[in-house]
């Protein structure tokens, strides 16, 4: 009888664990937004902390100047929310703006998706799906 208490210990001390273990996001990710006349591809460099993110990113236009900004997010499970600041200038004018991940879904370790959308500036409203993949 003490063997199979021991046992069933062992087992639950494993499962808590492994679920206990949370999948790091730490690194460099590389994503493209398609957001209608203009296609972007965005390098962040993301540090986890717990269930937080904060880092920079820049981004490289299809057209236009290239511009950075920072982020933060949260993770919670499988599910990750993220906002990106970022202050534009165009045409000698300084635009905040932002960008929300929502419905973003952690599918492996190297690979996001979900949902973008743009808050503020010349294409505030724009909306669309995005892959994130881990290049380093």
């Amino acid at each position: 009888m003490n063997t199979m208490r021991l046992a069933v210990i062992i087992a639950l001390v494993i499962i808590s664990s492994c679920s206990a273990v949370a999948l790091d996001l730490s690194g460099t990710w590389e994503s493209t937004y398609d957001l209608g006349a203009v296609t972007e591809v965005m390098t962040a460099e993301i540090q986890q902390d717990g269930d937080t993110l904060l880092g920079s990113y820049t981004v490289v236009p299809s057209e236009g100047d290239e511009y950075y900004g920072i982020l933060h997010g949260t993770i919670d499970g499988d599910s990750i929310e993220a906002y990106y600041v970022v202050v534009v200038e165009a045409g000698g004018k300084i635009i905040p703006a932002a960008v929300t991940l929502t419905r973003s879904q952690i599918v492996d370790e190297d690979n996001l998706e979900g949902t973008f959308t743009v808050i503020g500036g010349e294409m505030d409203g724009v909306s669309g799906p995005f892959e994130a993949r881990r290049i380093r």
